[in-house]
């Protein structure tokens, strides 16, 4: 850990000591820039230490968003599911019951010419 005693405090407008964890970038003034979760908030002023990856929206404090109310923060979305989802196993079935049906049209129509 190094000291660096030249930030100043707003309130008494006196230096006061900061730590940086040995190993984080810094800036030109000794400020450290990590940012271990990388959604944008510098690790010092990060609230939500472990975002997920997945969040698209994250607020000035670094915590995720959930903006639809729906309890997955934006980005985070759990795929479609059910019969008429783009996943699962329904989703090849219905592909195959479609070109057999298709299938089907074609083989009606020539027969009818």
């Amino acid at each position: 850990m190094a000291v660096f005693p030249h930030v100043l405090d707003l309130q008494s407008g006196s230096a006061v000591p900061t730590i940086v964890a040995a190993g984080d970038p810094v800036d030109a003034d000794g400020c450290s820039t990590a940012d271990d979760d990388g959604d944008g908030a510098l690790n010092d002023h990060d609230l939500c230490a472990d975002t997920p990856t997945c969040a698209t929206n994250v607020d000035a404090n670094g915590c995720a968003i959930d903006t639809d109310g729906d309890g997955n923060v934006d980005g985070c979305e759990p795929p479609p599911q059910g019969c008429c989802g783009a996943t699962g196993p329904v989703a090849p079935l219905g592909l195959a019951v479609g070109l057999l049906l298709l299938s089907r049209m074609g083989a009606r129509r020539r027969r009818s010419r």
